[in-house]
């Protein structure tokens, strides 16, 4: 007997509940953006199709940085032809990811928590989905062999961890991983994603905090960073977009006591996160020079408040006798992460102890 018997439709409000859930935990994956995979031609009267498995083209970083080849030419000559630098094709192949949480009729009834017990369950799917994604995000960007790597000695900056406070050059190895990351990929990194850990000692380093260090009648007044003034100072300074990992998850099985800890170790990385676009039909295309492409499918019936919230869609469906009576609260997403090209980007691991 089937007893989830009712057609499970999407629910904006429960969709709603669980963006705002995910918006709420200011997650990496959120902040780099999701790219919409390409849409395939279909009939009138049938749904949307979506390209599930399909191919991502990348080119090579050696037309980032153009050639050798001379342009001055005689008036009415031919054109120098560039040579055309190979790229790749790259497969992508949607994954399902999805979880949901029974609410009992009963429990509703006779609940002492306030608020409505199905939009708690939304959002409680929806805090997983996002931090399950954020995990795979954090698990292909701060593996070192998925790209170049660097300690903070071979940077040649000190060689200092950031946690020794005082003797530390946090800024002077920005600089030179800037540099490390320039010539390995031919242009200059755009974006560093750095832990909630390492920021932490990032805003009590000597050297960044020279900027606030104030003297008067020979006392010396030095003030702390936040969060955002220690994030706007790297960006401002160095021309970076800072990601900054704080999310913590609970890696305790059910019913176990919690154990949560930071998603994003002790690292950072320094590289390229550009955009690109996907046509209706076809393959995905580049616009800029990307480390990695977030490929999602935002669904029929999606509620997507912006497109940098992992697109997730939330259903209710009846439970019914003789189970217990209650509503299912179910929440799914559409997704893959694709690294494109590993010269555009670099790991520093171990920056703290």
């Amino acid at each position: 007997m089937d007893n989830l018997n009712s057609l499970a439709s999407t629910s904006p409000l429960l969709s709603g509940q669980a963006v705002g859930a995910i918006a709420g935990l200011d997650l990496v994956c959120s902040r780099i953006g999701w790219t919409q995979v390409p849409r395939l031609l279909s009939g009138a009267d049938s749904l949307p199709a979506v390209a599930h498995t399909g191919t991502v083209h990348v080119a090579s970083t050696v037309d980032y940085a153009g050639g050798p080849q001379e342009t001055e030419t005689a008036i009415g000559d031919d054109y120098p032809q560039l040579e055309r630098a190979n790229g790749a094709d790259i497969t992508y192949h949607l994954r399902e990811h999805k979880a949901g949480r029974l609410v009992l009729d009963a429990h509703e009834r006779f609940s002492q928590i306030v608020g409505p017990l199905q939009q708690q369950a939304a959002g409680a799917v929806g805090r997983h989905l996002g931090l399950r994604a954020e995990r795979k995000l954090a698990a292909l960007m701060f593996t070192a062999s998925n790209w170049g790597t660097s300690t903070l000695v071979a940077l040649g900056a000190g060689g200092v961890q950031w946690s020794t406070q005082a003797t530390a050059r946090a800024d002077s190895d920005i600089q030179a991983a800037i540099d490390v990351q320039t010539t390995r990929a031919g242009v200059r990194p755009t974006h560093m994603i750095m832990s909630q850990q390492v920021l932490n000692h990032y805003r009590l380093n000597a050297e960044a905090r020279g900027g606030l260090i104030v003297t008067s009648g020979g006392v010396s007044v030095t003030g702390i960073m936040t969060d955002d003034f220690a994030r706007a100072h790297i960006e401002q300074t160095f021309g970076l977009v800072v990601y900054i990992g704080s999310a913590r998850s609970n890696s305790a099985a059910p019913n176990l006591t919690r154990s949560d800890a930071w998603i994003w170790d002790k690292s950072l990385w320094i590289g390229n996160l550009g955009g690109a676009m996907a046509p209706d039909a076809g393959s995905v295309v580049g616009l800029e020079p990307s480390a990695v492409l977030l490929l999602a499918d935002v669904g029929l019936g999606s509620l997507v408040i912006d497109k940098s919230l992992l697109p997730i869609s939330m259903s209710r469906t009846r439970q019914e006798p003789p189970r217990a009576k209650g509503a299912f609260i179910a929440g799914e997403a559409y997704y893959d992460m694709i690294r494109c090209d590993t010269t555009l980007g670099t790991v520093i691991t171990a920056v703290i102890a």
